[in-house]
């Protein structure tokens, strides 16, 4: 494991945004991408988002340089530190989900910070992150937002209004690491077989129930509708919720993790409903709206073409 180390300089700078994301070559785009939609909605007067970029062994240099290209349209408003994680949890490589999930876990063994928000690569930023970032933590471990999830979590014995999504999360690294927490996280990935939800039942259940919730205003999951907002997310979490303020969100989101969206916001086109018309039935994405979304911040890049190319998107779809 290797590390280019800037963090001592930044430290103490209060306009830093700490950013982890995790990353291995099928997912050099979306995170482009994502780096983008944070960059064109951040105060460029007051903050400086610094990306901690942890990376597989395999990952090609060709998309490190990629990355740093970003460094000369932002040049005053975006630091990169890479880190590369070597073969560990290489044993989880072929299984459903990427290894490179796993890497958040061990982070603060060698990010030497007291906090950073951790986000996945299928998350669009519509403003500005530092009030997020500065969230008081309130002695919790961790903050996110609470999952779309009921009881498949109850054979730990983790109830679903604890139980948090691990793709948008702000980790309390200096109370984890003061804890010992990271190797109980460590030890977990590592021992347990077969779990469900992977490494973010591994955070669930370790840093219970030190776990707080991040308020709405500052993100929101791609529900498709307000009806799937009261019927579909907040009947499946019994602890009592914010209605008005997540509807707020809804509407006017800060940021948004396309977790409905299968199996990603950029290939949207495997989930199609049947709509019938005039013409006969025809077959539309269910996450169309989001695609579009994500295509308008792919053509801020510098790789608009390559991208569109590569996850062009039809319509609608005949059947």
């Amino acid at each position: 494991m290797t590390s280019y180390d800037y963090t001592k300089m930044l430290k103490k700078d209060n306009n830093c945004i700490h950013i982890m994301v995790s990353l291995n070559n099928k997912y050099i785009y979306p995170l482009i991408i994502s780096i983008t939609s944070a960059l064109r909605n951040s105060n460029k007067n007051r903050t400086t988002l610094v990306y901690h970029i942890l990376y597989s062994k395999d990952l090609r240099k060709k998309y490190i340089n990629d990355i740093k290209s970003l460094l000369y349209l932002y040049p005053t408003n975006l630091v990169l530190i890479f880190y590369s994680i070597g073969d560990c949890f290489i044993q989880f490589k072929k299984q459903q989900y990427s290894q490179v999930t796993y890497y958040r876990l061990i982070s603060p063994i060698f990010i030497p910070l007291d906090r950073i928000i951790y986000l996945d690569c299928d998350v669009l930023i519509f403003k500005d992150l530092y009030e997020l970032y500065k969230t008081p933590l309130n002695n919790n471990y961790v903050l996110g937002f609470l999952d779309i999830i009921s009881n498949a979590v109850d054979y730990l014995g983790l109830i679903s209004e604890k139980y948090i999504n691990a793709g948008v999360i702000l980790l309390n690294l200096e109370k984890i690491r003061k804890d010992n927490k990271h190797y109980e996280l460590l030890y977990m990935a590592l021992n347990i077989k077969n779990l469900k939800n992977h490494d973010q039942t591994v955070i669930n259940y370790v840093l219970y129930p030190k776990i707080g919730i991040i308020p709405f205003k500052f993100g929101i999951f791609n529900f498709p509708s307000i009806f799937d907002i009261k019927y579909l997310y907040l009947k499946k979490i019994r602890q009592k919720l914010n209605e008005n303020e997540l509807l707020k969100a809804f509407k006017d989101p800060s940021l948004i993790h396309f977790v409905l969206c299968y199996p990603k916001v950029w290939l949207p086109n495997s989930e199609y409903v049947p709509i019938s018309t005039r013409n006969g039935t025809l077959y539309k994405s269910k996450c169309e709206k989001f695609h579009i979304i994500w295509m308008k911040y792919a053509k801020l890049t510098p790789f608009s073409d390559e991208i569109v190319k590569k996850y062009i998107f039809k319509i609608n779809k005949s059947l």
